[in-house]
């Protein structure tokens, strides 16, 4: 069986919109996505956790091209007004759920993974970015941390990012060899 079999045969469990297989080398980086990311991450200390990102472009594009496959899917849930982060809060949790719900599927069948999203609130003590992951094995890197242009991606393949303004749609990365 191909991967693209094997991830078909279970991907029909799960809630999500669409998906799309890559290849990683299919990937756009940009330092100034990583910088903008960095400075988010400076701009919410002590006011929400955010996972650790990459120091440099090139060690983002390192991690990622480690391996050869990626699979990107969607989520897309109706809320009151996508403009209003609190409306999408409950949409981003169960998003970011679905992803490490997945991340450990992909790794019963390919071995390591490196799993990218939006954020990452697995532990309730997070101290990120200050402290070093309490908990390395649950933790979810961001696509915009790692310099990926992922709206370039989505433009290229031609993949719906904007269903309204009544909708809060989110993306993830599962990076992976097979």
């Amino acid at each position: 069986m191909s991967y693209q079999e094997i991830i078909e045969d279970f991907i029909g469990d799960y809630f999500i919109c669409e998906y799309h297989f890559l290849e990683t080398q299919e990937l756009e980086f940009s330092e100034e996505v990583r910088a903008m990311c960095q400075e988010n991450v400076e701009a919410r200390i002590n006011k929400i956790p955010y996972p650790p990102i990459p120091k440099s472009i090139e060690e983002a594009k390192k991690k990622c091209l480690n391996y050869q496959h990626a699979f990107m899917f969607n989520t897309v849930t109706e809320v009151r007004d996508a403009l209003d982060f609190s409306a999408c809060a409950e949409a981003m949790a169960d998003h970011e759920k679905l992803a490490f719900e997945l991340s450990g599927k992909f790794k019963e069948n390919f071995g390591p993974v490196l799993t990218l999203t939006i954020d990452c609130r697995r532990c309730p003590d997070c101290g990120c970015p200050e402290e070093p992951c309490h908990n390395s094995e649950a933790m979810l890197g961001t696509i915009e941390g790692h310099g990926i242009q992922i709206m370039k991606t989505l433009l290229d393949k031609g993949i719906c990012y904007d269903y309204g303004n009544k909708v809060a749609t989110y993306f993830t990365l599962i990076l992976f060899n097979g």
